[in-house]
Formats: structure tokens, C-alpha cells, sequence
């Protein structure tokens, strides 16, 4: 974690252009920053074995990627609103997580108790 005081160091990169782990669809991002690590709780990232353990989002299991061995290389936040727009959105019960789906695939949204 970071204050507002400290100085990360990063650069500059313009004219990325990224796609879904299982999309064909590319995105351009006009200008990101990159730096060598980005601190990351694996624990957090949503899997097809988390959406398997939830009724409602079983038939979108397939279409949400494994839990990869690498490092996060790359976070899309409000500035590339792109690749966040939803397309599709699976909705259970009050409080349980949500699926959506973005030009960039499928992903779970909330916290997983599992």
C-alpha cells in the first residue's frame, strides 16, 4: 500500500491494446502507467471454482478463467470505462456475488464466502 505522500516509480505506456484472457475483442488504452510490481491478494480473484459454488452463476462457470500462475500484470480501473461497461450481468439473492460480462469476458463481482 501507498500514502498520498509516497512516490511509486512507473512510466508512461500509450497505445496499449489488451483483450479478455478468453475474448477476442481488443481494447485500446490511450495511457496507462506501469510499474514493476503491483500488490495483489490472489485470494481475491474471482474463478470458475468460486462461480461453480453459487447456484446462479453456474452456467457462466466456464466463461470465467482459472486462477493463472503469474503475477498481476495489469489493473483496469474508472479511467478505461471500456473495458468495464457490462454487457451482460447474472444477479442472485441480496448480498451474494454478481456475475458480469464486459468486453473483455466474465468476471464476479462481491465478496465470496467460500
Amino acid at each position: 500500500m501507498t500514502s498520498e505522500r509516497s512516490v511509486v516509480d512507473s512510466r508512461n505506456v500509450t497505445g496499449l491494446i489488451v483483450r479478455g484472457f478468453q475474448s477476442n475483442e481488443r481494447l485500446k488504452i490511450n495511457n496507462a502507467y506501469t510499474r514493476d510490481f503491483i500488490p495483489a491478494d490472489r485470494s481475491h480473484i474471482p474463478t470458475r471454482e468460486i462461480a461453480l459454488k453459487w447456484p446462479h452463476l453456474r452456467d457462466i462457470a466456464n466463461n470465467v478463467a482459472s486462477l493463472q500462475s503469474c503475477d498481476v500484470g495489469l489493473l483496469l480501473g474508472y479511467n478505461c470505462p471500456q473495458a468495464l461497461a457490462p454487457l451482460q450481468t447474472v444477479q442472485g439473492k441480496e448480498a451474494q456475488p454478481y456475475a458480469i460480462q464486459t468486453k473483455l469476458g466474465w468476471s464476479i463481482v462481491g465478496y465470496c464466502n467460500y
